[in-house]
């Protein structure tokens, strides 16, 4: 079988593959996992565990811009994965569990997030690449919000690509 040749995508299709990956292996619920451009607004959680994938920075690689044109644009882009966490289910909100819990585990849904994603190489409907290469892992931050009394804790995780688009609006 020939090797897929990635193909001219754009970027909220890169971010619904990544959506429909972490589905797909049970990381999440359907209605537990969205795209967003505020993966901060904790207005409406529709669980006690959920995923916000948030674009991150899209940087054109000029070099091959310069080369390409308008027909072959490749983008250094990232997309960020939030894993929301609510922090205070019953009277210990500092309890180690958050963390270390075997099903509910903050880290260890963080873990699972990693293994979904990291070199994910996400396929059209015709078998082609939409990444010349899979999702890069960069790495974790985290850090807790109060909102509304109810303490959440959030792991983000980075995940860098590369991608081609076509600059045509069609």
């Amino acid at each position: 079988m020939p090797t897929p040749v990635p193909q001219n995508t754009d970027l909220a299709t890169i971010l619904a593959a990544a959506r429909d990956k972490l589905v797909a292996d049970g990381v999440f619920a359907a209605s537990a996992c969205f795209l967003t451009l505020n993966p901060d607004d904790l207005r409406f959680p529709p669980s006690d565990q959920f995923a916000a994938v948030c674009p991150g920075p899209q940087r054109i690689n000029t070099g091959v811009y310069v080369g390409g044109g308008r027909d072959i644009v490749v983008v250094e882009g990232q997309l960020t994965v939030s894993l929301w966490c609510r922090l205070a289910l019953d009277q210990q909100p500092r309890d180690d569990s958050y963390l270390t819990d075997a099903t509910l585990g903050a880290l260890r849904r963080w873990r699972c997030v990693v293994n979904s994603l990291l070199l994910y190489q996400p396929l059209d409907g015709g078998g082609n690449q939409l990444l010349p290469k899979g999702f890069k892992w960069e790495g974790l931050d985290s850090y807790s919000r109060d909102y509304q009394g109810v303490g959440w804790g959030c792991l983000k995780s980075s995940f860098s690509f590369e991608w081609t688009m076509s600059l045509g609006c069609g």
